[in-house]
């Protein structure tokens, strides 16, 4: 096995060794659902300046509090079952001795 493999391995052995929730939350929360949404909201802020002729800060000003809230709740579910697939592609990638038994 080439060197680039067993690092990998070795990799997934630490990720899958951390837990299922631990990985849904940095993999998909953390390190999908947050900086998505954040890119959503400043788009969205950039689309209401352009279009309701106003400055960027009183768009940003005018998504607050609803839309961040409602955003939060979505990108958050959303960003869940991104690391639930994540988790169930890890398991595929480490073989049969690591899948979950139902």
């Amino acid at each position: 096995m080439s060197k680039g493999k067993q690092a990998r391995r070795r990799e997934i052995k630490a990720e899958i060794a951390q837990g299922k929730s631990s990985y849904i939350l940095r993999r998909g929360l953390l390190a999908w659902g947050l900086p998505v949404f954040i890119i959503y909201l400043l788009l969205t802020a950039g689309v209401q300046a352009l279009w309701g002729k106003m400055t960027y800060a009183q768009s940003l000003k005018a998504l607050f509090p609803f839309t961040v809230l409602i955003g939060l709740v979505v990108f958050s579910i959303a960003g869940f079952f991104i690391g639930r697939h994540h988790w169930q592609q890890l398991l595929k990638e480490a073989g049969p001795k690591y899948r979950e038994k139902k």
